[in-house]
């Protein structure tokens, strides 16, 4: 190997003499050793660390107890709760002796739908052991072997519960009990069958309300206006004095009823409601009287309640004609509460029951103690089960709450993403004189705005008679507005045009302000009243009547906010324009001196604003110091700046509003949904509306952070030449920002969606609604079969939600 110094000097370099320190070329071999080995163990040091603060152990995976339950959970989690059989018990029985009294100890056996059962032996005196086994069973079933006695009652013995082996089998063997009988006595295997299957499904009946009847559903068909239905009610004690409510599915209350006198009911679906008396008692003999309902109508009010009177029940009461349209509202037409309880309820023909309930309420006092279901449940086996079908809303709910996320978020986040792109706002600068002024008016305007848009909710209340009036009001207020801005803003501008002309237009111009705030306060009574009369007359799209409504409702919480930020906006106008006025005609020691009377104003105002949000989240006993110092402290600043003027006239405010947009997009964004959720439940409640606003929050600051770095990145050539053909700022946006964001902004909202379909997930665990609630609650409740089907629900829509906003960017984007 060649030297690199004897190559360099042409010399040979002279050999090292034995026993002489290792040169610095032989030290560096050893030294990276060193280096590396210490590395090592610095390394395994770590992980060492590492797995001692983590609880490393692993004496309780080898565990048999937790490895049973981990497969327990792990089968539970690959078998969905998805499909639900209804079961029927299959018993099959076999007689034995006990004990023999001569009878054969062979082996006896019987045999059903394949399946075969075998005591061994056919007899045995009590205490004997006997063996019964199986064949042709379901794998994994459970079979309950069971003793039947000759005895005057119905007596079953358990003897064991034995679980059927893959091959189909199974065993159990017990002693022979103490029942002595010359009769053949029996050992049964009773397991459970389902009911029907995807080919062949059957009816299934489930007596909901326990009275042991199968009621009907529905009405029946009639030709008069009424049809009546009579239902017998399950045995419990109806109290008397009392009453009952009759209560639709939404636990609206149809009817409110009482025997024995009117009462207001305290608690349950009827409280506060002042209940209907019968005029009688409803505890008469059952065999011959009832409370009945006559006269001639089709609606309850139509009638009036007489009695006691011959039992009518399953026809129209004596005395009662039904003549008439009904509404469609079903009434209690009938009451009878001695031996058989009875409730006969009248409608319309065909009207359906379901869903119905009677609550009952004691006089004394007012409260409820009973709700009885009228109708029973009716289902084909097999069917998807509840938990699939509650799984199915729950996701819908979860993709809706993030679409609803994801939208509001987005709107928020594309304006506020200019101001915290640096490239943009770096050039931004001000007179302080200007600065102060349009300080001081967006403040006056936060202020005044709201009391604007209260004096609009005034006259908006005395036109909003009804939503005509309403409607009308829009019209007329409306082309007032058209033709003033017309007479405002003329084609052709006067050169010069008078004092009063100017003052008469800024008059029309700001009463053409004040109609809007109105009109969008009628609107907002319009769209309440139009999505109610949705939701009433058309059932099969109340969901959009209620968005409608909704809507409406919204905007009339929108107005104030909005017109605190018009008021704002308008006088930050008119005050950067008269703070240009003052400087182009004014001496510049007097622009000096407003700008310090102007600064300092400004700057006590600020502070004042600020201290006061301070003191009402602090909750302080004394607000005088809380305020005073802070604006103190804000005209003392606004003191400063002004003295800066004198060198300085322009003040940068860009660089302020980017450094101050980006800090509160960090804050929030380092705040997780799941705790802003938590917050937003205290404010609106357990639900979907809590999480849509947690989400919406957060989805705000992500999105303007990352539309914000976009902007940054943009060309700056567009941006410049926009800027050389003297393009305001607004126009270097729309025509050089713009054109360059679309496209990853697209891309950038898809995949936020995409987040929050994922997050919706998460913080349903702390009350946010979507399927994550769901998914608490049965992990809360070791369901782990019913959670599988919402970890399967999830996994189906994140991967359909990946797939179709990688489409739509390849189509977009």
């Amino acid at each position: 190997m060649v030297d690199l110094d004897e190559a360099r000097t042409g010399e040979e370099a002279p050999p090292e003499e034995p026993g002489s320190p290792p040169t610095k070329e032989g030290r560096r071999p050893f030294r990276r050793v060193l280096i590396i080995v210490i590395a090592i163990l610095a390394v395994v040091l770590l992980y060492a660390f590492a797995f001692d603060r983590t609880n490393v152990e692993l004496d309780e995976i080898q565990s048999e107890t937790r490895q049973e339950q981990l497969f327990r959970i792990l089968r539970a989690l690959v078998r969905p709760d998805l499909i639900t059989y209804d079961t029927e018990d299959l018993a099959l029985p076999v007689n034995v002796f006990v004990p023999c009294n001569g009878a054969s100890t062979a082996p006896v056996s019987s045999e059903t739908e394949g399946r075969t059962l075998t005591v061994t032996p056919g007899c045995a005196s009590p205490g004997e052991s006997m063996t019964a086994s199986g064949t042709g069973y379901n794998a994994g079933d459970e079979v309950r072997v069971q003793f039947i006695p000759v005895s005057d009652f119905d007596v079953i013995l358990p003897i064991e519960r034995v679980t059927v082996a893959e091959d189909g089998t199974w065993s159990s063997t017990f002693e022979a009990p103490e029942r002595e009988s010359a009769e053949p006595q029996q050992v049964v295997a009773v397991t459970n069958v389902n009911v029907g299957s995807w080919f062949n499904r059957q009816p299934v009946w489930t007596d909901t309300n326990l009275n042991g009847i199968e009621d009907p559903t529905v009405l029946p068909d009639s030709d008069a206006a009424l049809s009546v239905s009579p239902l017998v009610l399950p045995e419990f004690t109806i109290r008397s004095p009392g009453g009952a409510a009759l209560v639709d599915e939404n636990r609206n209350v149809l009817q409110f009823v009482s025997w024995g006198g009117s009462f207001e009911a305290t608690n349950g679906p009827a409280v506060a409601l002042e209940s209907t008396d019968v005029g009688g008692d409803a505890f008469v003999d059952a065999s011959v009287e009832s409370m009945q309902l006559a006269g001639t109508g089709a609606v309850v009010d139509d009638f009036a309640w007489t009695g006691p009177a011959g039992q009518s029940f399953d026809s129209l009461n004596a005395g009662q004609t039904a003549d008439g349209d009904a509404d469609g509202e079903v009434f209690i037409n009938e009451l009878a509460f001695e031996g058989t309880s009875t409730v006969e309820l009248a409608g319309p023909p065909g009207t359906s029951l379901e869903g119905l309930s009677i609550t009952f309420y004691d006089a004394d006092g007012g409260g409820q103690y009973k709700s009885v279901g009228l109708t029973d449940r009716s289902d084909l086996s097999p069917r998807l089960s509840d938990n699939a079908i509650a799984t199915w809303n729950r996701i819908v709910e979860t993709v809706m709450l993030a679409l609803l996320a994801t939208t509001v978020g987005t709107c928020l986040a594309v304006p506020i993403s200019f101001f915290a792109a640096k490239n943009l706002m770096r050039e931004i600068s001000v007179p302080v004189i200007n600065l102060a002024l349009v300080l001081l008016a967006i403040l006056i305007g936060l202020v005044l705005g709201p009391v604007v848009a209260g004096w609009a909710r005034s006259v908006s209340d005395v036109i909003a008679v009804n939503a005509w009036t309403a409607a009308l009001g829009i019209v007329v207020i409306g082309a007032a507005i058209r033709y003033g801005i017309r007479w405002t803003v003329p084609e052709v501008e006067e050169a010069n045009p008078p004092m009063g002309l100017r003052v008469a237009r800024a008059s029309v111009m700001i009463a053409s302000a004040f109609g809007f705030l109105v009109i969008a306060f009628l609107v907002g009574e319009v769209m309440q009243a139009f999505g109610q009369w949705m939701a009433r007359w058309l059932p099969i799209m109340v969901f959009l009547g209620t968005f409608v409504s909704t809507l409406g409702e919204i905007i009339g919480i929108l107005v104030a906010i909005v017109a605190a930020f018009l008021a704002a906006g308008g006088l930050a106008i008119a005050a950067s324009h008269l703070g240009y006025y003052l400087r182009a005609n004014f001496d510049r020691r007097t622009v000096n001196a407003i700008t310090f009377v102007a600064s300092a104003i400004a700057g006590f105002a600020a502070g004042a604003a600020v201290g006061a949000i301070i003191s009402w989240f602090g909750n302080f006993d004394d607000n005088t110091l809380a305020i005073a110092i802070p604006a103190g402290i804000g005209a003392l600043l606004g003191v400063i700046l002004a003295a800066r003027a004198l060198r300085r006239e322009t003040q940068n405010v860009g660089l302020t509003v980017y450094f101050g947009a980006r800090t509160l997009f960090n804050g929030l964004r380092s705040i997780e949904p799941l705790v802003m959720v938590i917050i937003f439940v205290v404010w609106v409640g357990i639900g979907p509306f809590a999480g849509a606003l947690a989400l919406a929050l957060h989805t705000t600051a992500a999105l303007a952070k990352l539309y914000s770095e976009q902007v940054e990145s943009i060309e700056s050539g567009p941006l410049e030449a926009v800027r050389a053909t003297g393009a305001t700022r607004m126009q270097t946006v729309i025509y050089a920002v713009v054109p360059q964001i679309v496209a990853p902004y697209i891309s950038f909202t898809m995949y936020r969606w995409d987040i929050n379909v994922r997050m919706s997930t998460i913080i349903g665990f702390a009350g946010g609604g979507g399927i994550g609630f769901l998914l608490q609650q049965n992990i809360n409740l070791l369901q782990y079969r019913a959670a599988a089907a919402q970890m399967l629900a999830i996994a189906i829509v994140v991967a359909t939600m990946d797939y179709i906003s990688s489409r739509l960017r390849e189509r977009f984007v």
